[in-house]
């Protein structure tokens, strides 16, 4: 998203909360408030050799990593990525150009490696690795999935396409993250834009419509999402990305459903969701306006694009609290990802995924959350719903001096 920042900005937005549109029930998740603040710092230094991840799985995917490893620098080549250095833990600092130095160094192990285990190798002597203190601090993570839907629309308002999404207001003062802090008055004060309702009762976006959507949910989960494609007639396709959003916390609709009486925990779904709706259409709007943040779109290039700028690559783009973790830095995570058994019904099995931290979400807070990016369109979307794994999350950084380097590194 640009400074999509908070671009599918909601992307993070839990799609687990709401897009689960598989029959099988995710995995139960012990209660654990993963939101929750924690302390600084905010990762710890692996100090037992046993604690250390296992590298070898992320050297089957080189090509997909190589991919997101160049947005990632791509962004520590722009001025305004310094601002955001150094990154301190309690026993380092990570300077700019170390995580740039940390990056290439990745760059060269990938490509001289010859096999998993030199990999594995290569990269324990090469790194130091820290861990997220997670949840409460027990290390414990929630990871979520999300992703760019494609939707139906037009141009005009037809037919049954009368649900718009809208460009930003110009007048609206916006932060570096795309959060819009209001219209400012003469007198140099601002004054914020009301929640969700209160703009669409008061019809304060007319004259700001890019395209019209069939469904007033699917244009709500483009806002989740922050990016969207929508399929235009003629075969166009219009990509929408990020623009800003109001200054509203994200609210999730499923969980107002829940609290409302209208779904159980166990029904919650996509699927069910909107056979609700479609049952029940005059609950749409209440259950709708209980999420009081506001997304607004521009037309972009195929993306989509995070919070850094960068183009999120399939399975290795993650969204993470962007007061908490390192911007565009390299980290694994230990979890299960989705894998699709057939049309109907998706596994879930053991993974070590190589990311890069690229993108933020409203609903992606604290050092106990993660949301990995896995791809554009149905089935991606299908994948993400059925993703809420607990894990791990492990980042690493270029070691401040490395010595003498072997001519082979020892393997584990």
């Amino acid at each position: 998203m640009s400074s999509s920042a908070t671009r599918r900005s909601l992307a993070a937005l839990a799609m687990t909360v709401f897009l689960s549109a598989c029959a099988s029930e995710p995995a139960p998740v012990a209660e654990l408030d993963f939101s929750a603040e924690s302390a600084w710092p905010y990762l710890e230094r692996v100090t037992d050799p046993a604690g250390n991840p296992d590298f070898r799985a992320a050297y089957r995917e080189r090509e997909g990593i190589l991919a997101a490893l160049d947005q990632s620098v791509i962004y520590l080549g722009k001025p305004s990525s310094h601002k955001w250095f150094p990154y301190r833990t309690n026993d380092a600092v990570i300077s700019h150009e170390r995580m740039l130095r940390t990056l290439e160094m990745l760059r060269g192990i990938l490509l001289k490696s010859n096999s998993e285990e030199e990999f594995q190798g290569w990269c324990l002597h090469s790194f130091d690795i820290y861990k997220s203190v997670g949840a409460a601090r027990t290390g414990r993570m929630l990871f979520t999935a999300y992703c760019e839907p494609i939707f139906e629309g037009r141009l005009q308002p037809e037919g049954k396409f009368q649900h718009p999404l809208y460009a930003l207001p110009p007048e609206l003062e916006k932060d570096e993250d795309g959060v819009c802090l209001g219209r400012r008055l003469g007198d140099g004060s601002l004054v914020p834009w009301p929640e969700r309702r209160g703009i669409e009762e008061g019809g304060l976006l007319k004259g700001l419509e890019i395209v019209w959507l069939s469904d007033p949910f699917e244009a709500f989960i483009a806002h989740v999402q922050g990016s969207v494609r929508v399929n235009l007639p003629g075969g166009r396709q219009l990509c929408l990305g990020y623009a800003g959003k109001t200054q509203h916390p994200y609210v999730s609709a499923g969980q107002a459903m829940i609290e409302a009486g209208k779904l159980t925990k166990k029904e919650l779904s996509l699927a069910r969701m909107k056979r609700h709706f479609a049952e029940n259409p005059a609950d749409v709007q209440p259950v709708l306006w209980q999420n009081p943040s506001y997304v607004f779109f521009l037309e972009c290039e195929p993306g989509p694009w995070g919070c850094l700028g960068a183009r999120v690559t399939p399975w290795h783009s993650v969204a993470t609290d962007k007061d908490v973790f390192p911007r565009a830095g390299p980290c694994l995570a230990v979890t299960r990802l989705p894998v699709a058994a057939s049309d109907a019904e998706v596994r879930m099995e053991a993974a070590t995924c190589l990311l890069f931290d690229q993108d933020r979400g409203g609903a992606i807070r604290a050092a106990g959350r993660a949301d990995i990016f896995i791809g554009t369109g149905p089935e991606a979307e299908r994948l993400a719903g059925f993703t809420q794994e607990e894990g791990a999350l492990f980042y690493f950084f270029a070691k401040d001096v490395l010595g003498s380097v072997p001519s082979k590194p020892e393997t584990e």
